[in-house]
């Protein structure tokens, strides 16, 4: 176990909820270098007190124990310090409540896509060298046969016709019949159909919620609408769940096109004499026009890569499709981490059905020595390229994605990953906004409180009192189990509710019964 790396990812955790707005300046404790600083502090400096306390004592053989719990304190008041103060539930605190409204286009578009690649499919099985697929303007496609043989031409209108498409209907149009190519126009429908509100309800609590820990709520809202109940959050986590909530969460690896790479020669002169966003060749997809995120990574600067300005100033780069797909359901587990220059990043292993997958992917682009090409995998999110790392060496199991990261989009591309892409798309804003006060009356929660603080002041007065130095042993014991406990809060950004706090102060009291059953 990496303890000092483990520490400093509670530690980034901890300062992760404290508010740092756009314009003022990054914190020096909240830079990776300072946390590790803090982390190597909060190992080594309990350990010399601890070795010097033993050695007065004169009790070498109790250095390892009075180390642990010195440690232990140290790193859960750092924590509290760094994340103080901790957050508190709807009931104290009250939160935000989103609404979000499912966007019916983008499930009919999604599936027309899919459609479509269908047809392709029957296309290529028929007479893939002579066949093409062309959409037509008004949401329907044109297929074509440039062959004169007749069993072909009856057999691609009954694939077609007994094909089963997922809630779209195609219907034939029109048909061209020539002496060498047939030509048939075919209207592609998408059908109105429910969406499964409760696994949509169960994906978008596994992202906003992974862990179960956090106070929030995810429950179905009229017909085709969810809301998103939310404790009281800084501002720059009410975007970051939005971004959660909103995300398609559709993760590829595609190789990026390189003009140094004789098999994307024909893609990529395709590809610039087309507006498209897809390349085809003989009616099949060979590359397609990604969206970059530029603030993680400028293709501009490699002359190699193919890259193309959109009309609303961005940038587009070209990727090549491949038979493997390897796509977000191939992921085992994805985790955050650092890379080897602590900066945020994101690990991810495979399943056993992506792992080989993978490695045929990234073991048919290594480096090539002869002419020195280096290819590039691009990772890309909902169709924009988020990183584009060099391929090495075949990668079977085991990947990171590096970049311009900062920790909150770390954090952001963990919790969609491993939740998954979810089974109808949401409109990327919320239909409705609301804040709402705590549920609880101030003067309940004033009497909650002061309760709470006499309980816990009488049981240690009394334990001080009536046990003297045991007490004050038992005591402090208590005192570092309040801290440990808040401290383990902080650092998963779990918020406290009035039964959390009551069951906090309920442990306190419990610890009376050991003390007496030991002391007694």
């Amino acid at each position: 176990m990496n303890i000092p790396s483990m520490t400093v990812g509670f530690l980034a955790q901890a300062v992760a909820t404290v508010p740092v707005t756009a314009a003022s300046p990054v914190p020096w404790w909240r830079e990776n270098w300072a946390l590790w600083g803090i982390a190597l502090l909060t190992l080594a400096v309990p350990m010399l007190v601890a070795r010097f306390v033993a050695g007065r004592l004169r009790s070498a053989d109790m250095w390892g124990r009075i180390a642990t719990v010195l440690v232990a304190l140290a790193a859960g008041l750092v924590i509290c310090w760094l994340g103080w103060p901790p957050r508190l539930g709807i009931d104290l605190k009250g939160g935000l409540i989103l609404v979000y409204e499912v966007d019916t286009s983008k499930q009919a578009a999604a599936r027309v896509d899919d459609c479509v690649r269908r047809i392709e499919t029957l296309v290529s099985t028929q007479d893939g060298s002579q066949g093409s697929v062309r959409r037509r303007p008004g949401g329907g496609v044109t297929v074509r046969l440039a062959t004169a043989d007749a069993t072909a031409r009856e057999a691609l209108p009954a694939a077609v016709k007994t094909a089963e498409f997922d809630r779209v209907s195609v219907r034939e149009a029109g048909r061209r019949d020539t002496a060498d190519a047939l030509e048939i126009d075919y209207d592609v429908v998408p059908e109105s159909a429910p969406v499964a509100m409760d696994k949509l309800v169960a994906a978008v609590s596994r992202r906003v919620n992974p862990g179960g820990q956090k106070e929030v709520t995810v429950r179905q809202y009229g017909l085709d609408q969810i809301e998103v109940i939310i404790p009281e959050v800084e501002q720059s986590e009410v975007d970051l769940i939005k971004r959660i909530v909103s995300s398609a969460g559709v993760l590829e690896f595609r190789i990026l096109a390189h003009r140094d790479d004789a098999r994307h020669q024909a893609a990529i002169a395709l590809a610039e004499r087309t507006a498209a966003s897809t390349v085809r060749q003989g009616g099949e997809a060979v590359a397609r026009w990604v969206q970059v995120d530029t603030s993680k990574m400028d293709p501009t600067g490699d002359r190699r890569l193919v890259t193309r300005t959109t009309p609303e100033g961005g940038v587009e780069l070209l990727v090549m499709t491949d038979p493997f797909s390897v796509t977000g359901g191939d992921l085992g587990r994805v985790s955050p981490s650092l890379d080897e220059n602590l900066s945020p990043c994101v690990n991810f292993t495979f399943n056993s059905r992506g792992a080989p997958r993978f490695g045929l992917l990234t073991g048919r682009n290594l480096p090539d020595p002869a002419n020195g090409l280096r290819s590039r995998l691009g990772i890309l999110l909902d169709d924009v390229l988020q990183s584009a790392p060099e391929i090495r060496s075949t990668i079977t199991s085991f990947g990171q994605i590096t970049g311009n990261f900062k920790q909150p989009e770390v954090d952001f591309l963990v919790e969609v990953l491993n939740a998954g892409s979810l089974p109808a798309a949401l409109r990327s804003e919320p239909i409705s906004e609301q804040r709402i006060s705590s549920q609880l009356g101030d003067d309940t929660i004033k009497s909650a409180r002061l309760a709470m603080l006499l309980a816990t002041l009488l049981v240690l007065t009394f334990m001080l009192a009536y046990y003297r130095f045991s007490g004050f042993v038992a005591d402090l014991a208590v005192l570092l189990n309040i801290i440990l406990v808040v401290a383990v809060m902080i650092s998963f950004k779990a918020a406290f509710t009035l039964a959390g706090l009551a069951g906090l102060v309920l442990s306190v009291g419990m610890a009376v019964d050991a003390n007496v059953l030991i002391y007694e």
